[in-house]
Formats: structure tokens, sequence, C-alpha cells
């Protein structure tokens, strides 16, 4: 479901909240009824000028439910309005990035059912919780430069 949503991005629809009821309009008969009972389907006025509100609850489900967090590796966008946090996808523009789905990374979850770790997402504000420890801190972020190597700034960052 995150890959069909990932590669819908940058597609046309009427109305933004199309290209997430429609990708899910093509899941499991048991998602798409817990859609359903959810109502989180919102075609007013509303729902649909402010459809940021649509992206940020099925994001905290996704974050809730999925063991990959695949969602995340999908957040950045050429666009996102002011209303969505850094963690939620624009669906409505394209990503910055392809998604890094990889069968060696997985976040939150151990390989046993029973040791699931709780990820949480708060209903009052948008924020997300994933339980853990700090590891390190980042203090420079360096420029992305797969097609422009200088072995010069590497060594420099290294340093």
């Amino acid at each position: 479901m995150d890959l069909l949503l990932s590669n819908t991005r940058a597609r046309n629809c009427k109305e933004h909240v199309d290209h997430l009821w429609a990708v899910l309009g093509l899941t499991h008969p048991k998602i798409r009824n817990l859609v359903r009972s959810s109502r989180w389907i919102d075609y007013s006025i509303t729902g649909r000028t402010q459809f940021w509100r649509s992206y940020i609850t099925f994001a905290k489900w996704r974050v809730e439910n999925d063991e990959w967090l695949i969602i995340l590796s999908t957040a950045r966008s050429l666009f996102k309005p002011q209303e969505l946090p850094s963690w939620c996808p624009n669906w409505a523009s394209a990503p910055m990035i392809k998604s890094l789905k990889s069968s060696i990374y997985s976040c939150g979850y151990d390989t046993e059912e029973s040791r699931r770790s709780e990820i949480t997402a708060d209903v009052d504000r948008d924020r997300i919780r994933v339980p853990g420890f700090r590891i390190d801190t980042i203090d420079h972020v360096v420029e992305q430069g797969l097609n422009k190597f200088s072995i010069s700034k590497t060594l420099e960052w290294e340093s």
C-alpha cells in the first residue's frame, strides 16, 4: 500500500484527498471496512480544503500499524503545506526521493510479534512517539552528492 501511495503521488486527481482514498479503495476488504467504520473519509468542503487532516490521520494509523515504517521514508515532498508535520507525506506532491525499502531495514519492531515495540501517534498533537535511546546527535547535515562525488568534501565531513 505504501509503495502504491508513493508511486501515485505525482498523478493528477480532482481532489487532494483522492490521492489517499482512491488507493485505499484498492486494498483488502478488511482495510477498506476499517477505514469506512472509522469515518476517515471526508468529502465535505472542509475535508477537501483541509485535506492534510486526512493525510495526518492516515499517516498516524500507518505509523502505528506498519512494522517497517515505510511511510516515514516517503515523507519528504517537493511541496508541503505548513499544516503537515515533517513526518507526514503530502500525497498531493511528488516525493523528493524514492522510497528506500530494504529487507534489512526495520524500525520499531523486534523479530517476534510478541515483542512488538509501542509506537504511538498522539491524537491531540501531530506527533509520533517511537521509544528508543539516543545513539548519537547530528550536528551537521551535508549535501547529498550522488552524482557529484568529491573526495575533499567527504574527507572534510569525516574529520
